[in-house]
């Protein structure tokens, strides 16, 4: 789903077996509340290159298994101190 010019998280709950999602180089400015709930298997989430603003308190909820998150160049101005306490097997930010 990479440069596609998305503005926001489609919804995927039903592809709870996927490992890798780059969402990269698109126009997303949010991400909702439990916008990644149901990818328990998540391990790389790529959000570099959007136009991310803000990471809520719940905005990683259910990835217990992400590895991965590239942030790279957003305009990030705010991360709440909760945002990634769901995500105990983070190696890479």
């Amino acid at each position: 789903m990479k440069s596609n010019s998305l503005t926001e998280i489609p919804n995927l709950r039903s592809c709870n077996e996927l490992r890798v999602l780059d969402l990269a180089s698109n126009m997303i400015s949010m991400l909702p509340d439990d916008a990644f709930k149901g990818l328990n298997m998540l391990h790389d989430l790529l959000l570099s290159n959007n136009n991310l603003q803000s990471i809520s308190s719940n905005a990683f909820t259910g990835l217990s298994r992400l590895q991965v998150l590239d942030l790279e160049n957003n305009y990030i101005e705010y991360i709440h101190p909760d945002a990634f306490r769901e995500t105990k097997r983070l190696q890479d930010l």
